[in-house]
C-alpha cells in the first residue's frame, strides 16, 4: 500500500440485543464514517486508489471477479437498489464504504447490466473509475431509443416440458445472458414441478432463444432428471458464471439441495432426459467439477433436519458463495461452499425462527441480514454473523406471508404483500419495515378498501423513477402490485412517497386498473424500462377484462398475459383510466394459481422485450401452444 497517505475506517454500528440493527443500512442515515488520510488527498485520488485495490481495506473482501455475463432469476425480483448516487456525495456525506461496497455488488452490477445495457461490456477499471464521475443512475440504451419496441403481444416459441409441467404460481424461471447484445448461447431454465423419470426431467434449458439463431428453431440444451420421484417446484438459481445452477427437490415428505454442473446434449427433450448419478457429499461434488470442468457434476444433499419444504427457493449469495434456503418447519437452512468450493450445510439446521411455520424462501440484503416471512404472517430478520433473529408483530392472517420480502439494502427498506393483514380490518394491503425493524414491530402499511380472500399473494415491482431516483434526495417512485379481490383483481401502484409513519396505517394508494372482471388470482408484477417506456407485465388466469381499450386479444375464457406503459422511465403515467397496451391469451388456470408463472423479460435482443414463463393450468399438455399447458413460451413485445 502507498505510504502517502493513511486510510482508517472506524465502523459504529452493532447488532443491538433484540433488534435487528444496522446503523448503516439506510443510506441517508449513514454511522459509517471516513475518517480523512494523514496526508491531504483530493477526493477523486483517493477513490480511485480505493477502486484499484483496496477493497480489502474496506469491506474484509477480495475485489469482486469479473462476470462472464449476467443472471436473472428470482432473486433479482426480490432484492432491488435505489440509486445510490456518486462517489463525490458518499465521500460528502460521510457513506464512501458503503457506496463503494454496494457498487461493488455483483447483484447491483448485474441490475445495471440490465436496465442500462449499453454499459454492460464495461467492467475494466477505466469504467469503474468512470463511475466516480457521474450518477449512478440508468439512462435508456441509445439502440432502445431508436428502435421502440411495438406493443404487440407476440408468440416467438413454446416448448413442452411435460403433461401439465409448471415453473409453478410465484415461481420464476432463470436466464442468462452473455453479452449485451443476443447470443445464441444464451439459454432459459425451466423446472417442470413433475416427478422425475426417465420419461420426464425434472429441470430443462433451452437455447437458441431469438429468431435469429438455428433458422428461429429452438433448442433444448440439456434436461435432466435429477433422481426418480424428485420433484422441483419452486425457482432455480444459477451460477454468475452460467455453468451451475441450484434448487430443491421433494422426494418422499424430505427436501434436498440440489447444485448441478450441466453440460450440453446432457438430455434431447423433456421426455428424454439424462439421469446423472448425484453425490450426496460436497467433497464429491467438488472432486467431480475438478475431475470433469465440463462434464455434468449433481450434489443431492439431503436437509440436515430431514424436514421438507414445498415453498421456499434458494437464495445465493455471490460475494460469499452462500445459500439460504427456508424449510416447511420454520428453519433456515445454510449453505457454505455453494458454487466454488466445496458444499456443506452449516449447522443441524443453521436457525429455528422460534415458531413451526411454513417459509417463504428467504432474501439477503448483501450486507448482514437475511429477511424470511412465516406462514404464521410474522416477517423474521436473521443476523448472518450471529444467527440472532428479530421477529416482528404478525402483518398477516389467513395463508399469512405468501412470497419473499421485497429488500432495498440502499434505502433500507423492507416491503413486505400479503392477502390478509392484521392492522386493518382484514384486507390486502402493503407492509414497510425499516431493515434494521426491532422485535415486535408493525412497520407501516398501505391497505386496500377490498375484502381480504385467503390466497397467496405475490411481490411487487417498483417503476423506473424509483431506480433512479438519489438517496440524497426525497423518495420516489411507485410499486406496482396485483391483489386478488372477492370480486375482481386488480393492478395497483403504491407511491413510496405516500406510505405513512411507523405503525400507521393508509389507503392513500395511487391508481389501480381493473384487470379481470371477477375474482382470479394474479401472477407477480415484472417492470423493465425499454423502448422510451416504462412496461408492467403479469398474468391472470381467467376473466380477463379483455374489452377494456380494445387492445387485449383474451377472451374471457381464458388467462391472459397483460402489458402496461406506466410512463416514460421519468414520469408516471399511469391512472385509473389506463388500460392494457396488449394482451396475449394463455391456458386457463384454477381458483388457486395464476396463469403463468413469474414472468422474466429481457430486452437484449434489438428492438423488441423477450418474456419468458410457463403457464400453470393442469390438462394433458398437448398440443404446446399459447392456449394449452405444460410449456415454456417465449413472447416478444413486438409487431406480429
Amino acid at each position: 500500500m502507498p505510504d502517502i497517505y493513511t486510510v482508517r475506517v472506524e465502523f459504529r454500528g452493532r447488532f443491538l440485543g433484540k433488534e435487528c440493527r444496522q446503523e448503516d443500512l439506510a443510506m441517508g442515515r449513514m454511522n459509517w464514517r471516513f475518517v480523512k488520510p494523514s496526508f491531504a488527498v483530493g477526493a477523486f485520488g483517493l477513490a480511485v486508489g480505493l477502486l484499484a485495490g483496496l477493497n480489502v481495506l474496506i469491506s474484509g473482501t477480495p475485489a469482486t471477479a469479473p462476470m462472464m455475463g449476467w443472471v436473472d432469476d428470482w432473486t433479482h425480483h426480490h432484492v432491488v437498489f435505489s440509486n445510490p448516487g456518486t462517489a463525490a456525495e458518499a465521500l460528502a456525506q460521510g457513506r464512501f464504504e458503503k457506496w463503494y461496497q454496494i457498487v461493488n455488488n455483483p447483484r447491483y452490477m448485474m441490475q445495471q447490466m440490465k436496465r442500462n445495457p449499453e454499459r454492460a461490456g464495461a467492467r475494466d477499471f477505466g469504467a469503474r473509475a468512470a463511475l466516480l464521475r457521474t450518477s449512478i443512475g440508468f439512462p435508456e440504451p441509445i439502440w432502445s431509443l431508436k428502435y421502440p419496441p411495438n406493443p404487440t403481444l407476440k408468440r416467438d416459441w413454446s416448448v413442452l416440458l411435460g403433461a401439465a409441467a409448471t415453473v409453478g404460481g410465484g415461481n420464476y424461471p432463470a436466464k442468462f445472458s452473455f453479452n449485451s447484445t443476443p447470443s445464441c448461447s444464451d439459454f432459459a431454465v425451466f423446472n417442470a414441478s413433475l416427478a422425475g423419470s426417465a420419461t420426464q426431467a425434472t429441470v430443462e434449458a433451452i437455447t437458441n432463444l431469438y429468431s435469429t439463431c438455428n433458422g428461429g428453431v429452438q433448442t433444448v440444451a440439456w434436461a435432466y432428471n435429477t433422481t426418480n420421484g424428485d420433484i422441483v417446484g419452486t425457482s432455480v438459481v444459477l451460477s454468475p458464471a452460467g455453468n451451475q445452477m441450484a434448487f430443491i427437490s421433494t422426494n418422499g415428505g424430505r427436501a434436498y439441495l440440489n447444485v448441478l454442473q450441466f453440460a450440453g446434449g446432457q438430455g434431447t427433450a423433456y421426455n428424454h432426459p439424462a439421469t446423472p448419478t448425484a453425490s450426496t457429499t460436497g467433497s464429491a461434488y467438488a472432486t467431480c467439477k475438478k475431475n470433469t470442468p465440463t462434464g455434468t457434476c449433481l450434489l443431492r444433499l439431503g436437509f440436515a433436519n430431514g424436514d421438507n419444504d414445498t415453498t421456499s427457493s434458494p437464495y445465493y449469495d455471490y460475494a460469499s458463495d452462500t445459500l439460504w434456503v427456508g424449510d416447511a418447519s420454520g428453519k433456515v437452512h445454510k449453505i457454505l461452499g455453494g458454487f466454488n468450493g466445496t458444499p456443506a450445510e452449516s449447522g443441524n439446521p443453521w436457525v429455528s425462527v422460534g415458531a413451526i411455520t411454513a417459509l417463504t424462501s428467504p432474501v439477503y440484503d448483501g450486507t448482514n441480514y437475511i429477511y424470511v416471512g412465516g406462514a404464521n404472517g410474522i416477517l423474521y430478520c436473521i443476523n448472518n454473523s450471529t444467527a440472532a433473529v428479530t421477529a416482528s408483530n404478525p402483518l398477516a392472517g389467513g395463508k399469512g406471508i405468501t412470497d419473499g420480502a421485497l429488500v432495498d439494502p440502499i434505502a433500507g427498506e423492507v416491503y413486505v404483500v400479503v392477502g390478509t393483514d392484521t392492522e386493518s380490518t382484514a384486507h390486502p394491503g402493503v407492509y414497510r419495515l425499516p431493515t434494521n425493524f426491532s422485535a415486535g414491530a408493525t412497520g407501516s402499511e398501505i391497505s386496500l378498501t377490498q375484502d381480504a380472500v385467503n390466497v397467496a399473494e405475490y411481490a411487487g415491482s417498483f417503476d423506473n423513477i424509483y431506480y433512479t431516483n438519489d438517496v440524497s434526495g426525497t423518495t420516489q417512485g411507485n410499486l406496482f402490485v396485483c391483489f386478488y379481490d372477492q370480486n375482481a383483481d386488480y393492478l395497483l401502484d403504491f407511491p413510496v412517497a405516500n406510505f405513512p409513519t411507523p405503525t400507521g396505517i393508509s389507503t392513500s394508494y395511487g391508481s389501480y386498473y381493473q384487470v379481470t372482471s371477477a375474482a382470479t388470482p394474479c401472477s407477480p408484477v415484472t417492470e423493465i424500462l425499454s423502448g422510451g417506456a416504462d412496461w408492467v407485465f403479469l398474468s391472470v388466469s381467467t376473466d380477463a377484462n379483455y374489452t377494456a381499450g380494445g387492445a387485449s386479444t383474451c377472451t374471457a375464457a381464458l388467462g391472459c398475459l397483460y402489458n402496461f406503459n406506466i410512463g416514460n422511465g421519468t414520469t408516471l403515467s399511469f391512472s385509473d383510466s389506463t388500460t392494457p397496451t396488449a394482451g396475449f391469451p394463455v391456458a386457463a388456470g384454477g381458483a388457486t394459481a395464476s396463469s403463468t408463472s413469474g414472468i422474466i423479460v429481457d430486452y437484449t435482443a434489438s428492438p423488441g422485450n423477450n418474456i419468458y414463463f410457463t403457464t400453470n393450468a393442469t390438462g394433458n399438455g398437448s398440443p404446446c401452444n399459447p392456449t394449452s399447458q405444460g410449456c415454456a413460451i417465449q413472447v416478444t413485445q413486438a409487431a406480429p
